[in-house]
């Protein structure tokens, strides 16, 4: 009797843990758990506040210029955050480049300018300048604004240095030509012929090609004795602008 006592109550356990597991509190995977929180969203910068840095435009092409030309153009800078921008610096990528701000301080909703001048003497071609614009925008510090231009030449000559080397009792002769978008209208003279001690001989030229008269110098080195150094040969052109133009040489007789 004791006995079936005995398996009566395992019997009754093993059914309570199994009645447990089937119809019990069910920790697991639960379809009524919360779902997880959505990320958060990037603040905008009127969220976050403060200054926010800004340019009606970060580029501008001044096109074909003529060589010597001082270029000029002026960036409007904006704030468009919620409190003072502030403009610590402003610096250029050339010396030939200034850049002048207009306004050290631009409220919130504000302009200011920004003056870039651009010196072409020495430059031809196309190419590029940058300029940095340092500010207090914590997300910006650093902006920057770039001017783009293709020089074209008005007036110069194919070669800026020659030169001349010959042995003793040989002359030596070299033409250099006139190049740019004046040169058939140029009247070029010289004025005056620095160095060469009375060794270099200058005079102007003419020639024709392509149904064009190309006009220029030749310049002889007579070679009479042992001799070097260096010259520069000034001309006028006839022009308004440019009124004169400059060529160096060196020369030497062994």
């Amino acid at each position: 009797m004791a006995t079936l006592h005995l398996m009566l109550a395992c019997a009754l356990a093993v059914s309570w843990q199994l009645s447990s597991l089937l119809f019990g509190p069910h920790r697991g995977n639960d379809s009524t758990s919360k779902e997880p929180p959505t990320q958060a969203q990037s603040p905008t910068p009127a969220e976050v506040g403060g200054p926010n840095i800004d340019f009606d435009a970060r580029v501008h092409d001044f096109g074909p210029v003529n060589e010597g030309t001082v270029l000029k153009h002026v960036f409007t800078v904006k704030n468009t955050g919620t409190s003072p921008l502030v403009l610590s610096n402003v610096s250029t990528s050339c010396g030939c480049t200034a850049a002048t701000l207009g306004k050290g301080e631009i409220p919130s909703g504000g302009t200011g300018p920004i003056e870039v001048t651009f010196d072409t003497r020495g430059f031809l071609g196309t190419g590029s300048k940058t300029i940095m614009v340092s500010s207090n925008d914590k997300r910006n510090p650093t902006s920057t604004l770039q001017i783009t231009y293709n020089i074209e030449r008005l007036l110069g000559f194919e070669r800026a240095f020659i030169r001349l080397a010959t042995e003793r009792g040989t002359a030596r002769v070299e033409k250099v030509w006139l190049t740019g978008k004046f040169a058939q209208q140029a009247k070029p003279r010289v004025a005056k012929v620095a160095g060469g001690n009375q060794q270099v001989l200058v005079e102007t030229i003419e020639a024709r090609q392509d149904e064009k008269i190309r006009k220029g110098l030749e310049i002889t080195l007579k070679g009479d004795k042992r001799i070097s150094g260096y010259g520069d040969i000034t001309i006028t052109t006839g022009l308004a602008a440019p009124a004169e133009l400059v060529l160096r040489f060196n020369y030497s007789v062994n």
